[in-house]
């Protein structure tokens, strides 16, 4: 419509009214109390493996099977940690990876979409999503943290009076690090130290009963995992 001349052939409107699909008869207006549509955040994700052949996947991680158990999990955001009060909708649309059948590729891309009708549910929604990239990242042993870009975001008009906060993922600590460092162990300085002082006689070869000296020590309480 813009390109057709739309704004030069008409007087510019004071409102404009759009459907976007919304199945309604023509002439007539719907509304309802509360939020009628949502607000929409799409994001670009790209996880990383690394390629090998398919004859012997050991050598390789694989990112489409990491994307797929991405797609899987994002299934119970709505269902497990969205009220039943609140609306949203959470849909992966697009996932490409690989161009051979026998290839495994280095990176999968997928394209998610986000619909919430409230702030909260923006927000939580969109916590969740990139909490389960980075943990099946994670999981799948993926050589980098994965990339999560803002593609764009649209508020909702009936709780946002302006444009919504655009998406930006944390910046969270490198998870190869972490998974290259185990558990700390204490250092000798914190292991237990036991005095010199000479311990008592054994009752066995004196043929006494008396008890036997009971070692100093000091202890420090190793780091917990």
């Amino acid at each position: 419509m813009i390109e057709d001349g739309f704004l030069e052939r008409f007087p510019r409107a004071d409102v404009c009214l759009g459907q976007h699909v919304f199945p309604a008869p023509v002439g007539f207006v719907s509304t309802r109390p509360g939020p009628v549509m949502a607000a929409s955040d799409s994001l670009r994700v790209r996880l990383f493996g690394r390629g090998g052949h398919g004859s012997t996947p050991e050598t390789a991680v694989d990112p489409v099977v990491m994307a797929a158990a991405v797609v899987m999990r994002l299934q119970t955001v709505v269902s497990r940690e969205v009220g039943a009060s609140q609306t949203a909708v959470v849909t992966v649309g697009s996932i490409h990876a690989g161009t051979k059948e026998n290839i495994i590729p280095d990176t999968a891309d997928l394209r998610i979409n986000i619909r919430s009708t409230t702030p909260a549910a923006r927000k939580r929604v969109l916590a969740a999503v990139e909490r389960i990239v980075r943990a099946e990242a994670a999981a799948s042993g993926a050589p980098k943290d994965p990339e999560i870009t803002g593609i764009n975001s649209f508020p909702s008009p009936s709780t946002t009076t302006g444009p919504p906060a655009p998406y930006s993922p944390r910046s969270p600590k490198s998870s190869a690090a972490n998974r290259s460092s185990p558990c700390p162990r204490p250092s000798p300085a914190a292991r237990t130290s036991v005095s010199s002082a000479p311990r008592s006689q054994s009752p066995r070869s004196s043929g006494t009963s008396a008890a036997p000296t009971q070692p100093s020590s000091s202890t420090s309480t190793p780091p917990r995992c």
